[in-house]
């Protein structure tokens, strides 16, 4: 996330939980961070569920009514990885999450 500037941390709105909130230039980031630390259960890109997602957009609506955000808004994902057996950690960033 080169650039951007945390602007909070486990952010709460209403029932739905922000894990960043960051600003990259002009533009307001809401990101969800996803972990698996084995692939028994699939990967972290596996676990982002429809219905997270449309909680996701909800809570995204939501600050941009607090904040006042008239600017643009985008939601990021972060996936990290890691296998039990001790090997090294994938990071992904994908940004602009539909």
């Amino acid at each position: 996330m080169t650039g951007h500037v945390i602007l909070s941390r486990n952010l709460i709105v209403d029932r739905h939980e922000i894990d960043l909130l960051a600003r990259e230039g002009d533009c307001l980031v809401l990101v969800e961070v996803r972990m698996r630390s084995g692939r028994s259960f699939g990967t972290s890109l596996d676990s982002m569920h429809p219905g997270k997602l449309r909680r996701l957009h909800s809570a995204m609506q939501r600050v941009q009514c607090r904040m006042h955000w008239n600017g643009e808004m985008r939601l990021d994902l972060i996936t990290i990885d890691g296998c039990p057996e001790g090997g090294q950690l994938q990071l992904e960033h994908y940004r602009g999450i539909a």
